[in-house]
């Protein structure tokens, strides 16, 4: 399932390429800007913006910003075994 999950993400995203990374808007984009990690540009984040409007729920996303702004978080919930995590 992990494995189906990730490639989907990845095929979404190599679907992003060509944006010139104008119009850089969403709360994932920006909190991917803000969290100042040294591959994050507005290209690569309009691009996981696209992608989790597409794919994601409203709850979803505020989870994801809430992991660019705490990565502890994040792995927080990779190191857990529950599948409800």
């Amino acid at each position: 399932m992990r494995f189906f999950l990730a490639l989907s993400c990845l095929c979404v995203l190599t679907a992003c390429g060509g944006s010139g990374g104008r119009g850089v808007s969403g709360e994932i984009a920006q909190a991917c800007l803000a969290a100042d990690r040294s591959a994050a540009n507005p290209a690569l984040c309009s691009c996981v913006q696209r992608a989790a409007n597409q794919t994601l729920s409203a709850s979803d996303k505020r989870r994801v910003v809430e992991f660019f702004g705490d990565p502890e978080v994040a792995h927080a919930m990779k190191i857990n075994d529950s599948p409800f995590a």
